[in-house]
């Protein structure tokens, strides 16, 4: 059963009415772990594709390599969804370009519609930026079924209403908000209803006739293409040119002229100090 105690928690009716697809099941609660860790337990006892489940606050969300999201109440938008896609693993980075894309376009409309039409950036793979500074991250989690993706989790964390004082000391330089990029009265409700609608219809466009166009699409989105950039792979850092991406949309790194491909890693678009 949903739970509904706090205040503040998000309204299902509100985001229900605001849904076009009846595929799409919302599961509200007031507090999780992770609304990933939930919807895992769910998807292996057998909940459809298009299951969402959203949490007012997360004890314990997480982002890649297992760091922590900031997860305060009443504050972000927080949810994860269930994808059943039947598709070969290479293509699981796709998915996760795909959505960075959505996602990136999704919240510059709301920004336009708000009056504030700012740039939103994408860092490979799936951040989103605005003005230098963090607002939201994707995390996706999968099982394969006789080497094919069984069921794919896809979790979102948008920063809505914070304000300044609401971040942490070490996070008040580098994380922003909706609120702080536009000070409306936004409602996370409309705001999740909204993404979920835009998803599942590009979704279906695009899987599984579209694919190839998902790499050429987010290549002229994001940022630091031709630039010099660290990555992080592997426990190391690598220093080279962000010169393309892969078809399975890995990225490819010129290194003293010649191209590595990085499969996974962490982009840092500033330069550690050399020896002169």
């Amino acid at each position: 059963k949903d739970q509904q105690i706090s205040g503040d928690f998000l309204d299902s009716q509100l985001i229900r009415t605001s849904l076009s697809a009846d595929e799409i099941i919302i599961h509200t609660y007031d507090v999780l772990e992770s609304t990933n860790t939930t919807l895992g337990n769910m998807a292996l006892e057998g909940a459809g594709e298009w299951t969402v489940v959203t949490a007012n606050k997360q004890s314990a969300g997480r982002g890649r390599y297992k760091r922590i999201w900031h997860s305060g109440p009443g504050k972000g938008l927080y949810f994860s969804f269930l994808l059943r896609p039947s598709t070969p693993p290479r293509y699981f980075y796709l998915i996760n370009l795909f959505t960075a894309l959505q996602l990136a376009d999704f919240l510059s409309e709301q920004l336009n519609l708000s009056g504030c039409r700012k740039k939103v950036d994408m860092k490979w793979p799936n951040d989103i930026y605005v003005e230098g500074k963090k607002l939201c991250g994707i995390l996706l989690e999968g099982s394969l079924i006789s080497n094919k993706i069984g069921s794919l989790i896809i979790g979102i964390g948008i920063n809505v209403a914070h304000l300044e004082e609401d971040w942490p000391e070490e996070l008040k330089a580098n994380a922003t908000s909706l609120k702080q990029i536009c000070p409306s009265d936004w409602c996370r409700e409309e705001l999740l209803a909204g993404f979920m609608n835009l998803f599942y219809k590009k979704f279906y466009q695009q899987f599984p006739h579209k694919m190839d166009d998902i790499v050429q699409l987010y290549w002229e989105k994001v940022m630091n293409q031709h630039q010099e950039i660290r990555v992080r792979t592997a426990g190391k850092d690598v220093i080279g040119f962000f010169t393309g991406l892969t078809r399975e949309g890995y990225m490819r790194l010129s290194v003293d002229g010649a191209e590595q491909v990085i499969a996974t890693g962490e982009l840092f678009p500033g330069l550690p100090q050399r020896d002169l």
